[in-house]
């Protein structure tokens, strides 16, 4: 049975710190899939857990594997129909009053 985990990884920032990252997983497992965008590291057949994995990894640098269910991304909030409304509303609001202030101008008695 192939057994694939996926980390989220933190600290690199450049393709030497991949290599760096690559090289020193690759002793703890089968094969070993490190990517800079997005920051992961994908271990087939890991032969340690995650915290010897990071015990490993200081010694290189300053990287550390997450759970990527760990991993905090933003949450996209989609946009409600009401909220565009409520942006336009002051601009709605200015010609109105400018619409209300033109009638009274021409048809003043």
């Amino acid at each position: 049975m192939d057994t694939q985990v996926k980390y989220h990884v933190s600290g690199m920032t450049c393709g030497n710190c991949v290599k760096h990252v690559q090289v020193k997983l690759s002793e703890f497992a089968d094969d070993v899939i490190v990517t800079l965008d997005p920051p992961q590291a994908i271990l087939m057949e890991p032969k340690k857990d995650i915290n010897v994995l990071n015990e490993a990894l200081a010694e290189i640098g300053n990287y550390q594997l997450l759970p990527q269910a760990a991993r905090k991304t933003p949450i996209e909030i989609p946009e409600l129909p009401s909220d565009k409304i409520l942006r336009r509303a002051p601009t709605v609001l200015i010609i109105i009053v400018a619409a209300i202030i033109l009638f009274m101008l021409f048809f003043k008695k």
